[in-house]
């Protein structure tokens, strides 16, 4: 590469954050679902992914009662092999025209309101109701996500929502469905991530490079050279990949993304000694943790690649 055009790396640090995120059960997820215009807006530039596990909640038969506009029952979910159960009770009036409040057959997963025929036309969700606000509170483990994947669905223009992507990407829908099979006590969760525009931050400390000559550390100006969308979008997806250390991000999942690999690789030519990656899901109910990281609404992850070793070592992450 011509070395008129290239400078000494320099203390900036690029600073990527989420915005809007919504989460779907992988199951639930269907062709030309809609989520109302402001919201499949958001969904056409939601390119990040992520897997996550969660209780797949049903139904106690045992305790299921309906005394009057009462109901009574206990949400059941298997957790490391153990069950667990969740008292729930309250009023719920019937509308006009219908009749009667009963539970779904095996597995139990839905209530169902239904009118003088029998036929159902109010549905009550087993995974829908664990979300309750007043369950939340009082068990704030339903809400827990571990993520087991990091993934990107850039589409450059598109009009299709991040869901939509998903649902007809045949290696992701074979990874959700060995997920599936892998985890049978769990709901797979499809969660859907904005990132803003990136901005260029200088970092203290250990994130300024330190000794290096002009000579070694020569790269492509960000000022001359800036990340389009789909380079952040690989920056974004390397940098959680790298945080949350996912089980299931691996060649032998089957998920291969040469393009994407080589759109990551090539950004190793910028100049940032560092990236800052957070991950936010405060304006909802849910916390993301791995294996590798603690339960939080706000993650936020600096890493210094200040030094070939290191920076060899992140962009050696396969996306």
């Amino acid at each position: 590469m011509n070395d008129t055009v290239r400078k000494p790396l320099s203390g900036l640090s690029l600073h990527l954050r989420s915005w809007g995120g919504i989460a779907v059960p992988s199951d639930a997820i269907r062709e030309n679902m809609s989520f109302g215009e402001q919201i499949n807006r958001l969904l056409t530039i939601c390119h990040v992914v992520l897997f996550c596990r969660r209780p797949r909640f049903s139904f106690d038969p045992a305790s299921f009662s309906v005394e009057g506009r009462h109901i009574s029952c206990r949400l059941r979910c298997r957790v490391a092999g153990e069950e667990k159960t969740i008292p729930f009770s309250f009023d719920f009036p019937l509308n006009e025209g219908e009749s009667s409040i009963v539970l779904s057959p095996f597995p139990h997963q839905e209530i169902h309101i239904v009118n003088g025929q029998g036929r159902p036309v109010r549905v009550l969700y087993a995974h829908g109701l664990s979300q309750h606000p007043d369950i939340a509170r009082q068990e704030r483990w339903v809400n827990e996500l571990e993520v087991l994947y990091a993934g990107n669905v850039y589409e450059e223009g598109t009009t299709r929502t991040t869901f939509e992507r998903v649902r007809t990407d045949a290696a992701l829908q074979g990874l959700l469905a060995r997920m599936q099979e892998a985890l049978p006590d769990d709901d797979i969760l499809v969660y859907a991530f904005e990132y803003l525009p990136y901005d260029l931050l200088p970092m203290p400390g250990a994130l300024k490079p330190k000794g290096v000559t002009r000579q070694q550390g020569r790269f492509l100006s960000t000022k001359n050279h800036p990340l389009n969308e789909y380079q952040k979008i690989c920056m974004a997806q390397g940098a959680l990949i790298a945080y949350f250390a996912p089980s299931w991000n691996s060649r032998e999942n089957g998920v291969s993304r040469p393009e994407s690999d080589v759109i990551f690789q090539g950004c190793e030519a910028l100049d940032f000694s560092g990236v800052v990656i957070e991950i936010s899901t405060v304006r909802s109910h849910f916390r993301l943790y791995s294996r590798s990281t603690s339960v939080m609404e706000h993650h936020m992850h600096m890493m210094d690649l200040s030094t070939p070793e290191k920076r060899a070592a992140f962009f050696a992450v396969a996306l």
